[in-house]
C-alpha cells in the first residue's frame, strides 16, 4: 500500500432529515436517519425538539373531538373552548374545565380566529362532521347560529372576511350541498348581518353588491380544505382541484382555478404559513408559491427530502404556528409528526448579503414514547393560551387529554423522556479503507448529558462500533471569583458559561466506508459538530 493519506470531516447540523437521497449525497448539515431534533437557520446546532406538555384532562374522559378560540376585541380577553365527547367545556388553560353545553356525538368543532366576527365579538363554530349545526360563542355563551334559511344548517368550514361569513360544504334544510360555497350579505357601518344567507342568489351583474349569494365548486366536488390566504379564500375539492374565489362583490365573485387536478387529502390538510400554501396530498406535501394576483403560479413537491417515508400517507392534518415559524403535519393513522420548519425552507430567510444559503431539508421527525407511543391525535388547532395569549398548537387524544406542543417541561406528558438521534451521510475516503479513527465533539455546557456515538460501518464486513461520552454540566465552581475569570471590570470579565467545550473520541475498525449515529436520551444538549478524522490507505478498494 502506498503511504496513508488523512482526512478531516465536520458534521453540522443546519439540515433536516433527508432520508430519500442516496447517503452518499446528503449534504453533512443533513442526517439520512433521525429523529426529535430541532431546526432553525439561525441556530445550526443538534439540539433536541421541545416537549410536549400535559395540559389537563376534561372531566369526562371522552375523546377530544375539537377547540374553539375566540379574542374578543373589546377587552382582548381570550377563551378557548375543549369539546370532549358530547360536552362542551371551557379550559381555562390550568386547571379549571366549565360545562358551556353539549353537541351531537361524534362532532368535530372549529372555532378559529378566522371565522371570528370581531364586530361582533363572537366567533362561529363548524362541525368536520357535520353532525351538529353551526353555532357561536360570545365569551359566555355557546348557541345555534341564528340564520334566514330555515331549518338546520350544517357546515364542515367557516371564514369571516370582507364584512361577510363564508360557509363551505353545507347542509341546509335536510338538502346536501357539499359542493357550494354560501356567502352572507354584507352589513352596515356598525353591525353585521352574518346571519342572512341566500341559497338562490349567484352572483351576477345587476345582483346588489352587498348581496348574500351562493357559489359550487367547478367540479361540483365536495369542499374539503378552506382557508384564507393573499387576501383570497382558497378551497381543494375532494379528488378534485384547488380553486380560489376571485371578485369585490356580489355582483362579480367566481370560483377559478388554481391548480387543476390536484387537491388535498385530509379535512384539514391546507395551511397558509404566511407567505405559502401548503396541502397535504397522497403520499406527498405540495406548496403553492404565489402572489397576490397568483402570478405565475407553480407548485412545489416540497416533501421530496423524505418522500421514502410519506408516500404511503392517504391523508393529512395540518397546523401551522406563526410564533415558531413551524408547521406540524400528522399522517392519517401515523405515529409521528412530521415538522415543517419553515425558516430553513423559505428563500427570503435562506439569503444572508449577498449570498443565498444552499436548500437544506427542512424537515424533522418527532416520534415518543408517551402513551401508546405515537403522536396519534384526535383533534389539533392554534390556539391563544388563555394564560397569556401566545400562539400555541393544542391537540387531544381518545382518553380526554389536552396536550401543548413546544412545552417547557422535561418529558413528554410529564412521563417519557424524549429520545434524539441523527445519522449521518455516507462517509468515506476517495480510494482505500478508514483506519485511525478519532474525533472530538464540541459542544456547551448545559446540563450533564451521556451521548451515544455509533460507528456504522460497511464494506465486505458490517458491524456497528459505539462509545459514550459524558457531556457534563456547567459548573458553579468559581475560578478566582464569581464564575469569572479574574472578575475584573476591565480585564477578563468574561463568564464561561456559554462558551464552546471540546471532547475527545476514538473508535476501532477498518471499515471501507461509515456512518455516524449521535444519540442523545432525556437531556437538554446543545452540540455544536463533530468532527472526524480518519486515515486512508491509497490501494485499492474493496
Amino acid at each position: 500500500l502506498d503511504d496513508p493519506l488523512e482526512y478531516l470531516m465536520v458534521l453540522r447540523f443546519g439540515g433536516g432529515l433527508a432520508s430519500n437521497p442516496n447517503p452518499s449525497d446528503i449534504d453533512f448539515r443533513e442526517c439520512s436517519e433521525g429523529k426529535n431534533f430541532d431546526l432553525d437557520i439561525d441556530n445550526d446546532t443538534f439540539r433536541p425538539r421541545k416537549v410536549f406538555d400535559l395540559k389537563g384532562t376534561a372531566p369526562n374522559g371522552e375523546r377530544i373531538g375539537g377547540f374553539i378560540e375566540l379574542q374578543k376585541s373589546s377587552d382582548d380577553s381570550v377563551t378557548v373552548l375543549v369539546q370532549a365527547g358530547q360536552t362542551v367545556y371551557e379550559f381555562d388553560g390550568i386547571s379549571t374545565f366549565t360545562s358551556r353545553g353539549t353537541v351531537a356525538g361524534g362532532s368535530k368543532l372549529r372555532g378559529t380566529r378566522f371565522s371570528t366576527s370581531l364586530l361582533d365579538d363572537k366567533v362561529i363554530i363548524t362541525d368536520l362532521a357535520r353532525q351538529s349545526v353551526v353555532k357561536e360563542w360570545d365569551g359566555t355563551t355557546l348557541k345555534d347560529f341564528v340564520h334566514n334559511l330555515g331549518g338546520d344548517l350544517f357546515a364542515r368550514y367557516a371564514i369571516v372576511d370582507n364584512e361577510r361569513l363564508l360557509l363551505g360544504n353545507v347542509k341546509t334544510g335536510g338538502t346536501e350541498t357539499r359542493h357550494v360555497l354560501l356567502g352572507s350579505e354584507r352589513g352596515g357601518i356598525s353591525s353585521t348581518t352574518l346571519g342572512t344567507l341566500s341559497n338562490s342568489t349567484r352572483p351576477a351583474t345587476g345582483v346588489g353588491v352587498d348581496a348574500a349569494f351562493f357559489l359550487p365548486m367547478l367540479d361540483l366536488r365536495p369542499i374539503n380544505g378552506m382557508i384564507g390566504a393573499f387576501g383570497e379564500t382558497i378551497f381543494s375539492t375532494e379528488n378534485g382541484s384547488i380553486v380560489r374565489l376571485t371578485g369585490s362583490d356580489a355582483s362579480d365573485y367566481v370560483i377559478a382555478s388554481l391548480y387543476d387536478g390536484s387537491a388535498a387529502k385530509g379535512d384539514e390538510a391546507l395551511a397558509y404559513v404566511g407567505n405559502d400554501v401548503l396541502y397535504g396530498r397522497e403520499g406527498r406535501i405540495d406548496t403553492i408559491i404565489g402572489t397576490l394576483a397568483f402570478g405565475d403560479v407553480e407548485t412545489d413537491d416540497i416533501s421530496r427530502w423524505i418522500s421514502d417515508q410519506t408516500k404511503e400517507v392517504e391523508g393529512w392534518t395540518i397546523v401551522y404556528n406563526p410564533r415558531e415559524h413551524k408547521a406540524y403535519l400528522w399522517p392519517q393513522n401515523g405515529s409521528e409528526v412530521w415538522v415543517f420548519h419553515k425558516s430553513v425552507y423559505d428563500p427570503s430567510r435562506r439569503r444572508t448579503g449577498l449570498t443565498e444559503r444552499p436548500g437544506l431539508s427542512p424537515w424533522s421527525r418527532w416520534a415518543t414514547d408517551f402513551g401508546a407511543g405515537d403522536f396519534r391525535q384526535t383533534a389539533a388547532m392554534l390556539v391563544k393560551r388563555p394564560t397569556d395569549k401566545l400562539d400555541v398548537v393544542w391537540f387531544g387524544d381518545n382518553q380526554g387529554r389536552i396536550f401543548e406542543m413546544e412545552g417547557t417541561g422535561a418529558q413528554d406528558g410529564g412521563a417519557n423522556d424524549v429520545v434524539v438521534e441523527r445519522l449521518s451521510g455516507l462517509i468515506e475516503a476517495p480510494i482505500g479503507h478508514a483506519f485511525d479513527i478519532i474525533g472530538y465533539v464540541k459542544y456547551k455546557k448545559k446540563f450533564a448529558a451521556t451521548l451515544t456515538l455509533t460507528m456504522e460501518a460497511g464494506g465486505i464486513t458490517l458491524f456497528d462500533e459505539a462509545i459514550t461520552i459524558t457531556l457534563p454540566a456547567f459548573s458553579n465552581s468559581p475560578l478566582y471569583n464569581n464564575n469569572l475569570y479574574y472578575n475584573d471590570d476591565v480585564w477578563y470579565s468574561t463568564q464561561f458559561q456559554g462558551r464552546i467545550s471540546k471532547q475527545n473520541w476514538s473508535v476501532p475498525g477498518f471499515p471501507a466506508h461509515f456512518q455516524i449515529k449521535a444519540a442523545v436520551t432525556g437531556a437538554e444538549f446543545d452540540i455544536a459538530e463533530i468532527g472526524i478524522r480518519f486515515k486512508a490507505a491509497t490501494g485499492s478498494k474493496d
